[in-house]
This record gives structure tokens, sequence and C-alpha cells, in this order.
């Protein structure tokens, strides 16, 4: 899940924030110890000096030292569904396809195990074939089964991971010898290889039988990574800390590690950003003006492949319901009681005014969204949708049509004695969606709704958008990929109370089909796929499972001490290891 990081206020409030920071006297992080020197040479006596570096050579040291708004949920990589969570996994659990940090290409190489693959004939077979001698950091060699032991723990009924989807089109999964992967699928899927992304687990920490995977202790604190660095340490609510992978296959990490605070307060990020407390963060709109001043930083601009919204729960959160049964029929939905009709939706969307949030409240750093596909994957893009017009008048006819009234002229509309009060929630650090939260309770009062709004703590949002047991929610995904195929949003079998990515209940047997289609053309090629991809965003469009607010433009601001830093756009941090700090490299004189 993605926290759109914006945040709002500086000056006063920041210095305000800091102040109350310092007196909280909040816990510190645990030290990381700078990796050992070796012994100096004596110069005869005590106190003899260390030789110094050869020219060019990197001295060493310092700690990368970034802030969250929210804490990590958890640090399994088949268990854990939010980005906080995120940073950790991808410091130590390996995976088969790297991405191309520039491109967003899935590719071999790049950071991951693979090699190389071919597919078959029917392009239904991929055999991979893995790198040899990387070993986790207590010596097991990573291989094969690691892989498959992940994928069959995925697919276990012991285990409640939110991507049991991946098994959806795959047929089996096999591991031949301890350097080659053969994944066989159901069908022709042109965005096969997303499926097989994900980090792997150390299989011999784990019972054969999957029965510890809930409740391992890699949970809260892997014991072993074959990434650039090891789990140190988390303090719940106050920060996480991954030290140097001294045998990381790629080479040591530069630094001694990598720290990241848990901050809720947007104005005491920003301080502590341009006091060199910490190295990077993503900025709201309105910080980017005083953060652009401090010469210490610099500041990376990108299209973020994502999205911010209005998840509408369409079942009723007094009854949540799985969305198939185990043969794969759709479970009839108990509907919302409001948001189940279509026509209260589509008013929703009529009261929002989308140009607005942007100008207003995101200073321009985003774009507007019809539907669900990224306006980057342009071949795929129903070029005939629009926005939601801003309609005020549209939106009450449609609440009337729906039998919603204003019977007793109290501005809230009434149908069968119960008032139209809808709950929103959001999470709590985040200004932006705050900001977002306010605006919504203002134009759906208009139009006589009235909202409970409430910024909440991000792993209780989560929960409640698990257990389905909410009315709306204002979220963003982000690293959605280069394909236009979402069906992890869609499909019935990702209804699942508790886990699963289709937390709306979203139930529709026509796009079911069409997602099938839309990933299984012959040759994949995109003038074939695109007609299909265009009949999904109208249907989305029309029944608003989410209302689209729009696809942010992100900024990060980095501490220029650290150098060969090369972000991408699909990934700042790619090349994490090479880094190191310029101001612990000795002098050059002259």
């Amino acid at each position: 899940m993605s926290q759109d990081r914006s945040r709002r206020f500086f000056s006063l409030v920041v210095l305000l924030a800091l102040l109350t920071t310092l007196v909280a006297g909040c816990a510190q992080p645990i030290p990381i110890a700078p990796a050992a020197a070796p012994a100096a040479e004596s110069a005869g006596e005590a106190g003899g000096e260390t030789a110094a570096p050869a020219p060019g050579e990197i001295v060493p040291g310092g700690t990368w030292t970034e802030a969250s708004s929210a804490d990590a949920s958890n640090f399994n990589p088949i268990l854990y569904d939010d980005s906080v969570s995120s940073i950790v996994v991808g410091y130590l659990y390996p995976g088969l396809i790297g991405q191309d940090p520039k491109t967003g290409e899935l590719v071999p190489n790049q950071g991951s195990m693979s090699e190389s693959w071919t597919t078959s004939e029917d392009g239904l077979t991929w055999t991979f074939k893995l790198r040899e001698g990387v070993t986790w950091s207590d010596g097991d060699p990573v291989d094969a089964n690691d892989f498959k032991f992940t994928y069959d723990a995925i697919n276990s009924d012991l285990v409640e991971s939110p991507r049991k989807f991946v098994w959806d089109q795959i047929e089996s999964i096999e591991a031949p010898d301890a350097q080659t992967v053969v994944v066989k699928f159901k069908l022709v899927k042109c965005d096969a290889l997303g499926d097989v992304t994900l980090g792997w687990l150390p299989s011999h920490l784990y019972a054969a039988d999957f029965s510890d995977i809930m409740t391992g202790p890699e949970i809260e604190a892997p014991r072993v990574s074959a990434g650039p660095f090891l789990f140190q340490s988390w303090t719940r609510d106050d920060n996480f800390i991954v030290v140097r992978n001294e045998d990381y296959w790629e080479g040591a990490p530069n630094m001694d590690g990598s720290i990241v605070r848990v901050v809720p307060d947007p104005g005491a990020r920003l301080a502590q950003l341009q006091s060199g407390e910490i190295d990077y963060l993503e900025v709201q709109p309105n910080q980017i003006a005083t953060a652009e001043q401090d010469p210490d930083l610099t500041r990376f601009r990108w299209y973020d492949d994502g999205f911010v919204y209005i998840a509408v729960n369409q079942a009723n959160p007094a009854n949540p319901q799985d969305g198939v049964d185990a043969d794969g029929n759709f479970i009839p939905q108990d509907p919302h009681p409001i948001l189940g009709d279509v026509r209260v939706r589509q008013a929703i969307a009529h009261a929002i005014d989308y140009q607005s949030i942007i100008d207003n409240i995101r200073l321009g750093e985003g774009y507007p969204m019809a539907a669900n596909v990224l306006p980057t994957i342009e071949w795929a893009v129903n070029p005939d949708l629009q926005p939601y017009a801003y309609d005020l008048e549209a939106a009450g006819a449609l609440l009337e049509e729906a039998g919603w009234t204003d019977s007793n002229g109290d501005g809230i509309r009434e149908k069968d004695g119960a008032d139209m009060t809808l709950s929103l929630i959001t999470n709590a650090g985040n200004t932006t969606r705050e900001d977002i939260g306010v605006y919504l309770q203002d134009q759906l009062k208009q139009i006589g709704i009235n909202v409970d709004f409430q910024a909440i703590d991000f792993g209780t949002m989560l929960d409640q958008m698990d257990a389905q047991t909410y009315d709306m929610v204002i979220a963003g995904w982000t690293n959605i990929g280069s394909d236009p195929n979402d069906d992890v949003f869609w499909k019935a079998s990702n209804d699942v109370v508790g886990s699963g990515f289709n937390n709306t209940s979203y139930q529709n047997a026509e796009i079911e089909d069409l997602l099938v289609q839309g990933y299984s053309v012959p040759g994949c090629a995109p003038e074939d796929r695109a007609p299909i991809y265009n009949k999904i965003q109208q249907i989305i469009h029309d029944e608003l499972p989410y209302i689209y607010l729009y696809g942010p433009v992100a900024n990060a601001f980095y501490n220029k001490d650290w150098t060969n830093i090369e972000p991408g756009t699909w990934s700042f941090k790619w090349n994490m290891h090479n880094w190191y700090n310029q101001s612990l490299q000795p002098a050059v004189t002259p």
C-alpha cells in the first residue's frame, strides 16, 4: 500500500514540531557500529598512524537515514501489504526477476537471481537459469528450492498471504536442480513475469509444511539475508535498523547501514531533513519550495507509477464475506446499505472537483485519471474516457433517483427512516490525504451526505480495509507496473476477508472474463490487447469500485553528502550498495 507522503506546514510549525519532538524525548535508535578497521601496523611505538587509503579508494562508513509517517507491519515478503515494510523486504530478500530502474522493464540480472530465461513454443512454460554462488548470510545457498518453497507457501491453506492471486494462472512450479526454476502457466499470460517477482523465503529456516510461516520470528526479526543489508532491530513506532552485509554477492555496501525513523508529524520530518538528522524524504507539495532553498539537498522528481483513490466498499461492512466459495463460484454479497447503489457512487464522483484537488491541495503535482490504467501505458489507455465532471446538480439528481431525499430540510438526505451518513478514513500523518478528507466532507455535505471523516493510524486503516469493515477510504497504490493488467483489484477470488487486495468486494462476471482475455491474447501484441482494456476501463469508470482522485507526481530530497546515487523512476535505491558518504572521504591535497 502506498503512502502518498505529501505533507503540509513549514516555518513556525516546523520549528514547533521539532521542539516538541526534542522535548518529548522519544526513544533513540540503537547506534550502528561501524565496520571494524584493519589493525594499524606499529610505527615502532604505541600510537602508530594508520595507513592512508589508496588514491581513489572509498572509505566506507556512514548511516543512511530516512523517515516514514507510519510504522511497518511485518518483514515477511509474502505477508506484508504496505510500502513501509517493503523497505526492509527489499534490503533482505532476493527475487527472481530484476527491473530496469529507468524504463521499468522486467529483465534478468539487475540485482536478481535469474541470469536468463527461455519460453516454450506454446508460451506456457518459462525456464529460468539462476546465478550460482549466492548464499544467505548464514552460509546456506540461495537456490531454486527457496523460490519453489516461497510460492508453495503462498498457495498453502496454512498461510494467509494477500498474494495468493499469483497462483490464479500458474499450473505448476518445479525446481529440477538448484539453479533451475520452471514455471508452467495454465494459459498464455502476457504479464507472466510480474507474477514471479516476489522476494524469496529462506526455506531452510521454516518447517517443510509451512506451519510456522504465520508465526515464525522472520515476521518481526529476520535472521538471515541475501541482500545488501542484515536486519538489526525494530523498535515499534520508533525505528527499524539494518546493517551492512559483508558477504553480499554484489559487494558489501559502502555504508555501515540504514535507519528508518517513524516520524508521524510532517513538519518534524522536514525539519529533520534540513537539520541533517535524516538523509532522504519524500515531501508534500507545499514543502518543496522550502526544501529547494537548502543548498545541502538534491531534488528528484518523478511520475509515480500509481494513483490516489477512494476505495468504496460495495458490501455491507457489518457482514463481510469472501468473494467466492471453494469451487470458485461467486458468493452473493450483502450489499452496502448506501454505497451498494451505483447511482450513489456516481453521485459522489460528480461531487468532486478533481482538478481543484490537484491545483489546490497537490499544488499542481499530479494529473487526472479517468479509470484504472496509468496514462504512462499509452497503448492501453481508453482515449474516450474523462474523469467525472464536477456537477453538484447531476449528483443531486442521481441521489433523488436512488430514493435519497431531504424530507425534513435539515440538509442531510434520508431513506426509509435512515440518514445518509458515511464514514471516511485515511492514514494520519499523511496531510495531503487529510486535506482531501476535509474537502470531501464539505463537498458531500453540499449534496446531502453526512460524512464522518477520521484520520487514523496507518496500521489500523489497513486492518479495517482487510476486514472490509469500512465505508470509504482515501488510499493509494504505487509500483503498479508497466502492464495494464490489474486483476488483483477486481477478481472476486481476491476478495478474501482478512487479506486479499479486492477489499471493495467488487464482483462483475464480465470483468472476470475480460481480464483473462486481456492477458492471454496470442502473441500479446499491444494493438490486440488494447480494445479489451478499453472495455475494462469503461466498466470500472461506470461502476466505481474506486473513485480515482489523481496520479501523483512525487518529489524527494536527499543529502548531497551521499554520492553515486543514480535514481531511476522505477527504483531510487537500485544501486544503494555503491553509495558512499563524501564527507567521510579524505580531503584531496595539492
